[in-house]
């Protein structure tokens, strides 16, 4: 274990870990910053349009543009995973060990560990997961080139979602158990413009 103690640890690098980090940075904090997957799940999007400043580019690139800002104010990062966290008194830094036993200090632990995929806990879920069941679009919509999808929801994410593989299948459903989508209206338009996509309402 090193003896370096950090001012401030973050734990998960997506966008409200990387955003902590460019105040803690700021204000002159030493700080580390440990995650699994650098930008978090926005990497998984294939497009966004409404993060201010830039008009239109796609998660990863937008994952690309924390990380480049992060960096310049001195923040460090480093990809990984933390399995144990161990405080032994009041006076004492926190130590952190990941999943390769690597350790760090921190007098100040911050948890942004962001969200998980939502599954609809239906049987055969779980048995067909990356066989044609799947929770990322942008990831796996290639592989059902000239395909038959299905998207389940009706909110914005869904509505976005749809119109990606709108472009890689010949028809694209979105069920939803609500009566109408809920999406942004821009997407909405862009939704009932699509040829190929077809809304199922009031079905679960």
């Amino acid at each position: 274990m090193s003896d370096e103690i950090y001012d401030l640890i973050i734990i998960g690098s997506g966008t409200s870990g990387m955003a902590a980090a460019i105040y803690a940075g700021r204000f002159g904090m030493k700080t580390l910053v440990i995650g699994e997957l650098p930008g978090g799940t926005i990497t998984l999007t294939h497009l966004v349009e409404n993060y201010p400043g830039y008009k239109r580019l796609s998660g990863l690139e937008l994952a690309e543009h924390f990380q480049d800002h992060v960096k310049d104010i001195g923040v460090e990062t480093k990809m990984g995973k933390i399995t144990d966290i161990k405080h032994d008194n009041e006076t004492d830094p926190f130590v952190l060990t990941t999943a390769t036993n690597e350790t760090f200090q921190a007098k100040t632990i911050l948890l942004a560990t962001g969200t998980e995929h939502r599954k609809l806990g239906v049987p055969g879920e779980e048995e067909l997961a990356n066989k044609g069941v799947s929770y990322c679009a942008t990831c796996d919509g290639p592989m059902f080139k000239d395909k038959v999808m299905a998207i389940v929801g009706g909110s914005d994410s869904a509505v976005k979602e749809s119109l990606l593989l709108a472009e890689y299948g010949t028809k694209v459903y979105i069920v939803y158990r609500g009566e109408a989508v809920r999406a942004e209206p821009i997407n909405k338009k862009r939704m009932e413009d699509a040829p190929n996509i077809e809304v199922i309402n009031n079905t679960n």
